[in-house]
């Protein structure tokens, strides 16, 4: 397997940056995110989605993005989490 270095946003010269608001940091483009996910060490057992507060299956996201397909699992993943609360609310009002 071949070493992908660590990929790392354009910033904003600081002479530039010192007169504006803007964001320090751009955006990785499409290739950028590509390499960065293909980073991942794909564990059988991912701590990553364990230490997230709510719960996202991480790897997914990654696969999405190493594939250049994150926009429509994105919008697949946010549909099936409002859906999941939705449900939780309804249980929870019918509980009541």
């Amino acid at each position: 397997m071949e070493k992908v270095d660590r990929q790392h946003p354009v910033e904003q010269d600081p002479q530039i940056r010192r007169t504006n608001f803007d964001a320090v940091e751009s955006n990785f483009t499409d290739e950028q995110a590509s390499l960065e996910a293909s980073r991942c060490l794909h564990c059988k057992n991912a701590k990553c989605v364990q230490g997230c507060p709510v719960n996202i299956q991480i790897p997914d996201f990654i696969a999405a993005i190493k594939e250049k397909k994150i926009k429509n699992h994105v919008v697949h993943a946010c549909l099936k989490k409002k859906y999941i609360r939705r449900k939780s609310n309804y249980r929870s009002l019918n509980s009541a």
